[in-house]
C-alpha cells in the first residue's frame, strides 16, 4: 500500500511540473510583456471553440494604435480644461497608455499638447504644495497641542481643571479638542488629569480614546482608587501612633509617593500632621507636601483650612521642641541632683497649660509636666536614671510611667 501510495503521489507532481508551472510561467510573461501578450492573442485567436472567439477580440498591436491615435486626436479637439480632466484620469489608471497618448499628441499638435501639458503640470504642482501646506499645517497643530498638554502637566491640578473646563466650553468639539490635547502625554499624566473632571466630561472624552486606551486609562484610576482605600485602613492604625514612630514610618524612602503621602496627611488630621512634620525636620518636603495638600482642597471644596491648620500645628511644636533643646542644654550643664530639682517642681508645678485651637477644632495643651518629661527623655538613659534617682519615690515613679507612653498634646 505504501509503493502505491508514493506511486500516486509521484504523478501528481509530474502532472504539476508538466501542466501546472508551464501555466505559471506563461501567465507571467503575458501580463508583464506587452509585446508577447499582443502575439499571444495572435495565436489563441486561431484556436478552436470559445477560447478562439474570446481572443479574437481581444486588440491586435495595430488596432490598439489606431486606438491611441483615436483618443489622442480626440484630446487635441476638445476644450483644454476637458482635456486636462480626461488625461490626468487616465494618468492616474494607466501611467503607460497616458504616454502613449502624449506621443501621439505631440506628433499631432505639439503646440497644443504642450499647453495641455503645462496645465496639468501646475495641477500637480498645486496638488503638492497643496499636500505641503496641509502637512505644514498638521505639524503645527500637532506642536501646539504638545504645548497645551505640557502646560496642562506643569500646572497644579486645581488650574488644570480650570484650564480643560475652558478647553471644553471653548466650541462645541470642545470634548474632542482636549482628547486630542491629552493624546500627547503619558498613559498615567492622562489619568491623572480626566480624574479631576466631572462625570460628564469624564465619559466624553474618555469615549474619544480607542478601546484598549480607555482600558489603561480606567485600569490607571481605578488601581489608584483601590490604593486609597487600602491606605484608609492603614490611617486609622496611623493615628494611634506616638510622633516619632509615625515620622519613622512616613519618612522611609519608597514606602509611599507624594499623592499617597497627601491623603494620609490629610486624614491622620492637623496636629498629628504638624508634631510629625516637626520631627521629620525636612523644610523642603514641608513645603511640597502642604502646597500639594492646599492644592488637593481647593480641588475638593474650593477652599482650604486644612493647610493653614497643619502649619500652625508645625510652628508650634517647633517652637515647642526648639524651647526643650534649649533648656536641655541649659540643665546639661547643671549637677544632676540640681536638674532632678528643678524638673520636680515642674512637675508638680499647678499651672495651666497653654491651648492652642485649630480652626478644624482640634486643640493643643501643652502642659509643665510634659515638658518636664521630653526633657528628661531627651537625656541618654544613663542620665535619666541618674536624674530619677534623686527625685522622690513617688515622682520617680510617675516619671518612669509617663516616659514610657507617648505624650498627648
Amino acid at each position: 500500500m505504501a509503493g502505491k501510495g508514493k506511486t500516486i503521489l509521484g504523478i501528481i507532481i509530474l502532472l504539476i511540473v508538466i501542466i501546472v508551472l508551464p501555466i505559471i510561467i506563461f501567465g507571467s510573461i503575458y501580463f508583464l510583456n506587452e509585446d508577447f501578450k499582443l502575439e499571444a492573442n495572435r495565436v489563441l485567436a486561431d484556436a478552436p471553440g470559445p477560447i478562439g472567439k474570446y481572443f479574437e477580440k481581444m486588440p491586435t498591436e495595430s488596432e490598439k494604435q489606431t486606438q491611441i491615435m483615436e483618443i489622442s486626436k480626440y484630446m487635441l479637439d476638445i476644450d483644454e480644461l476637458r482635456a486636462v480632466d480626461k488625461l490626468e484620469k487616465i494618468k492616474a489608471e494607466d501611467s503607460k497608455l497616458y504616454e502613449n497618448i502624449i506621443k501621439y499628441m505631440l506628433r499631432s499638435n505639439p503646440n497644443r499638447t504642450k499647453d495641455v501639458l503645462d496645465v496639468i503640470r501646475n495641477h500637480e504642482i498645486n496638488k503638492d504644495l497643496i499636500m505641503a501646506t496641509i502637512d505644514e499645517i498638521n505639524k503645527e497643530v500637532d506642536s501646539n497641542y504638545k504645548e497645551d498638554a505640557n502646560e496642562l502637566l506643569n500646572l497644579s491640578l486645581p488650574f488644570a481643571k480650570e484650564k480643560m473646563e475652558k478647553i471644553i466650553s471653548s466650541s462645541v468639539n470642545g470634548h474632542l479638542l482636549l482628547t486630542e490635547i491629552l493624546k500627547n502625554l503619558e498613559d498615567e499624566n492622562i489619568a491623572k488629569l480626566l480624574d479631576v473632571l466631572n462625570d460628564e466630561d469624564f465619559n466624553l472624552i474618555i469615549n474619544k480614546f480607542s478601546k484598549d486606551h480607555q482600558a489603561k486609562i480606567k485600569k490607571i484610576i481605578s488601581s489608584k482608587r483601590a490604593r486609597k482605600n487600602d491606605l484608609s485602613s492603614i490611617i486609622q492604625i496611623y493615628k494611634t501612633k506616638n510622633a516619632d514612630e509615625l515620622a519613622t514610618i512616613l519618612i522611609k524612602e519608597g514606602q509611599y509617593d507624594m499623592e499617597e503621602l497627601v491623603y494620609i496627611y490629610e486624614e491622620i488630621g492637623p496636629k498629628l500632621a504638624g508634631r510629625v512634620l516637626s520631627k521629620i525636620k525636612n523644610e523642603a518636603f514641608n513645603i511640597e507636601l502642604t502646597s500639594k495638600i492646599k492644592e488637593n482642597q481647593i480641588l475638593k471644596t474650593g477652599s482650604d483650612i486644612l493647610t493653614k491648620d497643619i502649619l500652625k500645628s508645625l510652628k508650634l511644636f517647633s517652637e515647642y521642641d526648639d524651647n526643650l533643646n534649649e533648656l536641655t542644654d541649659i540643665y546639661s550643664t547643671m549637677e544632676t541632683n540640681k536638674v532632678a530639682s528643678v524638673l520636680e517642681g515642674i512637675m508638680r508645678s499647678s499651672r495651666l497649660p497653654e491651648v492652642y485651637m485649630l480652626d478644624n477644632g482640634e486643640v493643643i495643651e501643652i502642659h509643665d509636666e510634659d515638658i518636664a518629661i521630653e526633657i528628661i527623655n531627651n537625656f541618654n538613659d544613663a542620665k535619666k536614671g541618674e536624674i530619677i534617682g534623686y527625685m522622690t519615690d513617688s515622682m520617680a515613679s510617675q516619671v518612669s510611667r509617663k516616659l514610657s507612653i507617648p505624650i498627648e498634646y
